[in-house]
């Protein structure tokens, strides 16, 4: 008996110095995205990963929607950075410089669900040096031949209500086997900066295709650096708007003499196919 007493004590003694590990539950199940559409354009993102800090301490990256487990309760700090797919691959993933972190208080209760919808906006000092959503900006691509233009127009949302998601108008390039390669390019002289600046467009595409860069010399010698960097087209079974981030400032600065570029896109017909369309929508250029 004395025995049984002084196990019940040592077993009493160690369950009181157990670690509570029943969690609360963190949800997030979406995000918005705000703009003021008349100078960054619409609204349109592909945030799909929150890296989460709770009262500053590193959570993890976690893929959007989750339900993430917290050892801990009562009153905390939340701040989620917004975290995108460079150049629309699901294997390179970073936070997004352009975007305002979202911060909030939240209250953890153990075994429940704390659900947050994060908001995210551009920054203030984000500066947007080309925008083209075709509609009344003026357009800032242009076919590099005269065969082009004939593959190359915007249409209207009269025309294609099925296509058209955004505003009034897009901009659609077209494939043939008879005319299997399509190329159009701005004409606007852009400024080479140093800081991180990247390329957004939303597009719907039944071929791949391709973004490059020209850059220019001060004494207008002009060097195409061929495109680097392509899109799959989009699939059958999820044939949607996407949106894509391309970071340019790796690739412009390249050439060490540029001091202006532009941007272009490029479009062969792909194997399989015998016609096919690009639909290009709310190009932007935005850097820090």
């Amino acid at each position: 008996m004395k025995h049984l007493y002084l196990f019940s004590l040592i077993f009493a003694f160690l369950t009181s110095c157990q670690e509570d590990l029943t969690p609360s539950w963190l949800v997030v199940d979406n995000v918005v995205f705000t703009t003021n559409e008349s100078v960054e354009g619409p609204n349109t993102h592909d945030i799909v990963d929150a890296w989460v800090y709770i009262d500053n301490q590193s959570m993890g990256v976690w893929e959007i929607p989750f339900r993430m487990p917290v050892l801990d309760e009562g009153e905390h700090t939340l701040l989620i950075i917004p975290g995108i797919k460079l150049n629309g691959q699901t294997g390179n993933r970073t936070t997004n410089a352009f975007y305002e972190t979202y911060t909030t208080t939240i209250n953890l209760t153990k075994e429940e669900e704390t659900k947050v919808v994060p908001t995210f906006k551009y920054k203030s000092i984000i500066k947007i040096i080309a925008r083209d959503d075709f509609e009344d900006t003026g357009v800032i691509l242009n076919p590099v031949t005269g065969e082009d233009s004939t593959k190359f127009e915007i249409i209207s949302k009269n025309n294609y209500p099925d296509i058209v998601k955004y505003g009034n108008n897009c901009g659609m390039l077209k494939l043939s086997s008879a005319d299997s390669i399509v190329k159009v390019v701005t004409d606007l002289n852009l400024p080479v900066v140093q800081s991180k600046m990247y390329l957004e467009l939303d597009y719907l595409s039944t071929n791949s295709f391709a973004i490059g860069i020209i850059s220019e010399t001060s004494a207008n010698v002009q060097n195409d650096q061929f495109p680097f960097v392509g899109a799959y087209r989009t699939k059958e079974d999820n044939y949607e708007w996407k949106k894509m981030y391309f970071p340019l400032s790796e690739q412009i600065n390249l050439d060490p003499f540029a001091q202006y570029f532009e941007f272009y896109i490029y479009g062969a017909l792909d194997n399989d196919n015998s016609e096919a369309v690009i639909y290009i929508d709310n190009l932007k250029i935005v850097y820090l």
